[in-house]
């Protein structure tokens, strides 16, 4: 009757966003980064928006635009080939 499609999404372990992230470091911002990771909570706690702004001494939004550029980064294909995909990798079974 109904035609449903199932989609599972394999989410990569913690040591491996771990080792993408030291390739990263090479390519792009610190901050940006440093900030992705502490959002997320990459090889740290998670932290909040404010939390960052005040350990790095810089406006709300002026982490909310970094954040913005450094996902932009992880996600452009030139960084896709560096490391693997993590943050588009989706598997459609």
């Amino acid at each position: 009757m109904f035609n449903v499609k199932i989609y599972t999404i394999e989410v990569p372990e913690k040591t491996d966003l771990n080792k993408y992230f030291e390739v990263m470091k090479s390519t792009m911002p610190e901050n940006e980064l440093l900030i992705v990771k502490e959002v997320y909570g990459i090889g740290c706690d998670i932290m909040t928006i404010d939390e960052i702004s005040k350990q790095l001494n810089i406006s709300r939004e002026k982490v909310i635009e970094l954040k913005g550029q450094g996902l932009r980064m992880l996600k452009h294909p030139s960084r896709s080939r560096i490391g693997y995909p993590i943050l588009t990798k989706v598997d459609f079974k």
